[in-house]
């Protein structure tokens, strides 16, 4: 009996031993699936982080501008291809280095110096800077540095760079024509300017050379958006006129032409010319690009001449002698009453090609061609008598006279 108790009680250990053995078993074999599953998730999370990266990577290297990353020590982390080849360098000789190769000591000395203020105190720095390149080549770049703060506290630096050396080229082109444009305005006698009428009514000079403010009294600033002041200052009896050429040049895009009188602010009148063409934009705005001068003086000689050529009519006509104006030709311009009175010939009858003194058989025959010549070529003033057949001249030119019998004439001719 005691044989059998102790059998039954090995028994009984070696089962609970046997199923010891068999949770262990499924112990181990339930670790070892929990390890698959966490390699699996691990592996896939290491496939995914690479993707990730990979992803990262092709989106930073397909930015156009070069953008870099910096750890603390300025050494850079990230460098997309745009930087790489910005430097002519693979990224090899940049990645760990924080002086870049190539480069002058003293620029990449510049570069560490704002790299330490940007990790110090965190302001963003945007610099305008030259970069020397491949082959001497100097670049002028805006470097753009942000500090960046991780979740331990590590501070990095991440930037961009944007080449501008064509843009400032092309701005210092603009700047250059610019200054020979106002060197020629400058010295040209009138003002040069662009003139808008906006479809809102409101007009304004975009541009208009210095010359304007000694013609208007006006600094081009002064009207550069609104065109009201010049047009405050025409004087108000060409006021009406004045605009109306505007409008009509604004509605048939024809060219504009313009005289009117100008009101000064110290209340001095002068006389202005204006010409311009229109353009008409996309926006239904229309620019007229022209040139204004201050026509005074012309306008005063003008009245002058005009005085002048009245007073001269007057004293001609009224004048006691005899008087006839003849053109380079000899043609018979003008004669006055006088003349015709003498001759007893109509004005009509002579004048406007009708009679030639060239042609005068009687002007050849008493020798006063001779005369005539010398005050024709010569610009001289003659003074002569002659016996001067009226009846014989009037038959061999044509012109009919009804006192053939005048034959004594003492004749004063100038040419002028």
């Amino acid at each position: 009996m005691e044989f059998l108790l102790n059998m039954t009680a090995l028994i009984a250990e070696m089962a609970v031993q046997q199923m010891d053995q068999i949770h262990l078993y499924n112990a181990i074999q339930e670790n070892q699936h929990q390890l698959k599953e966490q390699n699996y998730e691990l592996l896939k999370a290491i496939e995914n982080a690479e993707k990730s990266e990979k992803y990262l990577n092709n989106i930073i290297n397909n930015i156009g501008d070069p953008v870099f990353v910096k750890d603390d020590q300025s050494r850079f982390l990230i460098a997309n291809n745009a930087f790489c080849n910005i430097f002519s360098l693979p990224r090899e000789q940049i990645i760990g280095k924080a002086l870049i190769e190539n480069v002058p000591d003293e620029e990449n000395e510049s570069f560490l110096k704002i790299d330490k203020q940007v990790l110090s105190d965190g302001i963003e720095n945007i610099n305008l800077e030259t970069l020397t390149a491949e082959k001497g080549h100097t670049l002028t770049i805006s470097t753009r540095k942000t500090r960046y703060i991780d979740q331990t506290g590590r501070k990095y630096i991440i930037g961009v760079i944007r080449d501008i050396t064509e843009q400032i080229l092309d701005e210092k082109q603009k700047a250059e024509l610019y200054k020979r444009f106002e060197n020629i305005s400058a010295n040209v006698p009138g003002a040069i300017y662009e003139f808008c009428l906006s479809p809102d009514g409101s007009t304004s000079i975009p541009f208009a050379s210095g010359a304007i403010s000694k013609i208007y009294g006006v600094s081009p600033e002064e009207v550069k958006t609104d065109a009201s002041k010049i047009f405050e200052l025409v004087h108000p009896d060409d006021r009406s006129s004045f605009l109306k050429s505007i409008s009509e040049s604004a509605e048939k895009l024809s060219k504009w032409h313009n005289e009117h009188r100008v009101i000064l602010s110290s209340g001095k009148t002068i006389w202005v010319e204006g010409m311009s063409t229109p353009q008409k934009l996309e926006d239904g705005s229309i620019i007229w690009y022209g040139y204004i001068n201050d026509i005074t003086e012309r306008k005063k000689s003008e009245i002058e001449l005009i005085e002048s050529k009245s007073f001269f009519e007057q004293l001609f006509i009224q004048s006691s002698t005899s008087t006839q104006l003849l053109d380079i030709e000899g043609w018979c311009v003008k004669i006055n009453p006088k003349l015709s009175e003498l001759f007893g010939v109509l004005p009509e009858d002579i004048e406007g090609r009708k009679y030639n003194i060239f042609q005068d058989d009687e002007i050849i025959r008493t020798g006063v061609i001779n005369h005539l010549k010398r005050v024709f070529e010569n610009k001289e003033t003659a003074r002569w008598e002659v016996n001067f057949d009226i009846q014989h001249a009037a038959e061999s030119t044509g012109v009919e006279v009804s006192k053939p019998e005048k034959n004594g004439f003492t004749t004063l001719h100038t040419r002028f």
